[in-house]
């Protein structure tokens, strides 16, 4: 499937899915994350060109030893992370079969912080979904207030189909020999033979 046509079923399938008063999946079943790194509680509301996730912030959260042991903030990063997984998983919603892989972050802007027991309203609005890229505008609120907002993009990528280690055949080159070959360059993730 070419990239417009990843981009372009994502905003159909995403209004699908979006039935009114209807149960949306749990975010673990729809992204690749997981604990540590799954920054969404669950979702709320799904159409398509807009999703709202949620995430409270535990006290037992790893990075609040860290940042900061006098004053627990949430980090700026974690918060651009968990607008881009609810990015993602409006995106995933209609192309389970795809990766949605982080490409920018524009325009960032943090205004207040989110502490241990806080809960983030996260919502992404699609601005653009064409040629496999995906462009949102992403705000994280406290109740009504704003703390973060930024430019959200996203690229939607086929998945390949999984290959057990060493499957492909490859030769092997004695030290001398292996010293006279120059390496191959590496392929773009995002290069296609179609």
């Amino acid at each position: 499937m070419s990239g417009r046509a990843a981009a372009e079923g994502a905003a159909e399938g995403a209004a699908e899915g979006a039935a009114e008063g209807a149960a949306l999946p749990p975010p673990a079943e729809v992204l690749p994350h997981r604990p540590p790194f799954l920054f969404l509680d669950r979702v709320t509301h799904l159409d398509e060109r807009r999703a709202v996730a949620w995430r409270r912030f535990e006290p037992s959260e790893p990075f609040f030893a860290g940042h900061f042991p006098d004053r627990p903030l949430v980090p700026g990063v974690i918060l651009i992370e968990a607008l881009a997984q609810t990015l993602a998983y409006w995106a995933l919603r209609a192309r389970p079969d795809h990766w949605v892989l982080l490409t920018g972050v524009e325009e960032a802007r943090f205004t207040e912080g989110l502490a241990p027991g806080d809960e983030a309203r996260l919502e992404v609005e699609v601005r653009r979904a064409r040629l496999g890229l995906v462009v949102a505008e992403g705000r994280c609120l406290r109740g009504e207030r704003e703390v973060a907002r930024a430019t959200i993009k996203g690229f939607l990528q086929p998945r390949a189909p999984a290959q057990p280690p060493n499957s492909g055949s490859s030769p092997r080159h004695s030290p001398s020999e292996s010293a006279s070959h120059e390496a191959a360059p590496a392929r773009s993730l995002t290069h296609s033979d179609e």
